[in-house]
């Protein structure tokens, strides 16, 4: 017979914990402190990003930037614009051309403060237009 894993979850109206046993997840259950009805969630499934930042256009630009600038080559700058796949190509390509060749990363370096420098240069209506709501994904 097979033990199910127990967890801690922390009740969102009185803010105490209890033990639940992960078979009783996403369930309605009363917490036995305060009896307000709750649906448990194992940890590590929150809804939403793990850290959640607000930023302005004007920031957020200015952070691609300078991610641009000095992580270009890893492709940093993708995923502050929220673009996690082109991101994730980037960053896939830099390690293998640094496999094969450092030169690879000095190209990949450049052409991340060529698109760091576009960004830059361009206003923040546009920035906004062309990257955050038409997702115009190179330069």
């Amino acid at each position: 017979m097979e033990r199910a894993v127990e967890y801690e979850y922390k009740c969102p109206s009185c803010k105490k914990y209890f033990t639940v046993n992960e078979t009783e997840s996403f369930r309605e259950r009363l917490c036995p402190h305060c009896r307000q009805t709750v649906v448990p969630e194992p940890p590590g499934l929150d809804k939403g990003p793990i850290l959640k930042v607000t930023l302005t256009v004007h920031q957020r630009r200015l952070l691609a930037v300078a991610a641009g600038y000095l992580l270009g080559m890893v492709g940093a700058h993708k995923f502050i614009l929220n673009y996690n796949l082109w991101g994730s190509m980037v960053l896939m390509l830099a390690l293998i051309l640094g496999a094969l060749h450092p030169f690879g990363l000095v190209l990949l370096w450049g052409l991340g403060i060529i698109e760091a420098t576009v960004y830059l240069l361009t206003p923040d209506d546009k920035f906004e237009e062309r990257y955050l709501k038409r997702k115009r994904y190179i330069f």
